[in-house]
């Protein structure tokens, strides 16, 4: 289950990811994200919404994220996230930057519990 996430921008990327994780649906993501927006994944920025999330597919196939905690403003959401991938776990947050009705900006921060080292 997914705590208490308040601001539309913020549900909908839960959603969307949701979506991408169990369908494998990229579609869902173009509605949220600006045109330029910037996306951050392992030191990668990319501002090529669909190979980014390509990108995350094809390094976590089998990921289940679950996010655990917020903080919001009208500014920005910090999300924090257990994911299930590839036989680990993984704890991180992601970072989005909103304008308007859209995210311009994610950057996503996570780590392994120890004897778990991601070979990425």
């Amino acid at each position: 289950m997914d705590g208490p996430i308040r601001t539309p921008l913020a549900r909908g990327f839960v959603a969307s990811i949701r979506k991408l994780e169990q369908d494998r649906d990229l579609s869902a993501m173009h509605g949220l994200f600006s045109d330029d927006a910037a996306l951050t994944r392992l030191g990668r920025t990319d501002k090529d919404l669909d190979a980014f999330w390509s990108a995350y597919l094809a390094d976590c196939p089998d990921a289940n994220t679950t996010f655990v905690d917020a903080v919001e403003d009208e500014h920005g959401a910090a999300l924090e996230f257990h994911s299930e991938a590839a036989g680990r776990t993984y704890t991180g947050v992601s970072l989005l930057g909103f304008a308007g009705d859209r995210i311009v900006s994610l950057r996503t921060y996570y780590d392994t519990p120890p004897g778990q080292e991601d070979d990425r």
